[in-house]
């Protein structure tokens, strides 16, 4: 998914945002047309996930990015095709991988200029880190003892049997797995969605495990199945109406309140996320998108 890691980048950098951006009451430059037509095309899926539609948040974000890196209008103009043809997708908000066009536009609006250090050198964010041919730079910590380090590596998507690995992705969420060892000079990402995981015993990308095949608390089981720990093996999901002890237990579009109960839809009243098919409830109310990083861009 190209698009919403710009959105994630913006979302962990709300910090940085609040106290760099300003207003101006100058025509708009390139990059903060880009900003407005970026988030013009964004704010009716917060209005859908029950936010705000104001974009002055959003905008503020990617005004933000705009300190950190040089403003490619190139690929800015490739990153709003693409965000305009995506929009016609009626899964347009929920942010996934097979909706946007593949092309890395909106990962490259904004050119690092600072991203030089090589893999093992100290650094503070990703922005620091050079990418090559073989993925992007990430910053990736580790502890020496008690205290924690920061240093560069390489980010590559991982296929069975890669390794070393250091994350899972699932859906729009990646799991890192940070460890007492400096992180190496290239790490692979396993995508649940392509059917592995990254297995901390073997360090690679894993198959998923079948039904009936032996499993441990934690182990990843092909969709629609769980790790049924009592019998160490994965087991298919529940029906809606069994009794339940876990949310794993009841599949992906159920969750677990002493039996299994289907997921609410958004804008239906909830007390927990776990009650939301988009994955949040917010304000009492379940979100209509499960993208944690919708969550920054869209105001209160």
């Amino acid at each position: 998914m190209r698009v919403p890691r710009l959105l994630s980048l913006l979302g962990l950098s709300l910090a940085s945002a609040l106290v760099v951006a300003a207003c101006s009451d100058d025509d708009p430059s390139p990059s903060e047309e880009f900003a407005q037509d970026y988030c013009a095309m964004l704010m009716p899926c917060c209005k859908e996930a029950g936010r705000s539609d104001d974009p002055s948040s959003c905008e503020m974000l990617i005004g933000w990015a705009a300190t950190q890196g040089k403003f490619n209008e190139s690929k800015a103009n490739e990153c709003l095709a693409a965000m305009r043809a995506a929009s016609n997708d009626p899964e347009f908000c929920s942010m996934s991988d097979g909706v946007y066009d593949d092309s890395n536009a909106c990962n490259d609006v904004f050119e690092n200029q600072s991203g030089g250090t090589q893999p093992g050198g100290t650094c503070e964010m990703d922005s620091d880190c050079a990418g090559s041919a073989q993925g992007e730079g990430a910053c990736m910590s580790y502890y020496e003892g008690d205290v924690r380090r920061t240093v560069c590596m390489i980010m590559a998507d991982g296929n069975p049997g890669d390794g070393p690995c250091v994350a899972t992705k699932e859906g729009n969420v990646t799991w890192y797995s940070p460890g007492d060892d400096p992180p190496p000079a290239l790490g692979y990402i396993c995508d649940q969605g392509k059917g592995t995981y990254c297995d901390g015993g073997t360090k690679k990308c894993e198959a998923l495990v079948a039904v009936g095949s032996p499993c441990t608390y934690g182990t990843p089981c092909v969709a629609g199945a769980f790790c049924e720990t009592s019998a160490g093996t994965c087991q298919p999901s529940l029906p809606a109406g069994s009794s339940c002890t876990s949310d794993d237990q009841c599949g992906e579009k159920h969750y677990c309140d002493e039996f299994c109960i289907a997921r609410l839809p958004a804008g239906s009243p909830c007390t927990s996320s776990n009650q939301c098919d988009g994955g949040w409830c917010t304000n009492d109310k379940c979100d209509g998108s499960d993208d944690i990083s919708l969550a920054f861009v869209c105001g209160e």
